[in-house]
């Protein structure tokens, strides 16, 4: 069943609506960064459901435009199923400079806490200098 049907699913928790509501997000010609969890479901979801050939860069360096051809999710963004279907095989550092030249038209990221200025957190939850809890 596509988006765009009349057939809805009358029951849904709040982490379905959410992946669906970021699937719906994602465009054709988007060229997508993403991290692990959720953002990597929504992102599997939409090359399954609506945009086979959706490009997509991983935070770890893979560059990929193909799913994997695996039975089984992957379990992280570091699983090594995930390499021989990449385009290209980096590091973060090479993700993260595509993501500050610009060439990135959505990213889907995983966060502890947004502030009020709309800033994601994901190294510490209080004041870097003496958090209240630091995160792996």
């Amino acid at each position: 069943m596509g988006f765009n049907e009349t057939k809805y699913c009358k029951e849904y928790t709040g982490f379905e609506m959410m992946l669906v509501s970021a699937c719906r997000h994602i465009n054709s010609n988007d060229i997508v960064f993403n991290t692990f969890h959720w953002p990597f479901l929504a992102v599997h979801m939409a090359k399954l459901l609506k945009y086979p050939d959706l490009f997509l860069v991983l935070e770890v360096g893979l560059f990929q435009n193909e799913l994997v051809k695996s039975k089984k999710m992957p379990y992280s963004i570091t699983d090594p199923v995930l390499i021989p279907n990449s385009l290209f095989t980096g590091d973060s550092i090479d993700a993260l400079s595509v993501l500050q030249r610009g060439e990135i038209t959505l990213a889907l990221l995983s966060t502890s806490i947004i502030d009020k200025y709309g800033n994601c957190n994901t190294t510490v939850i209080g004041p870097y200098e003496k958090p209240i809890y630091r995160l792996p």
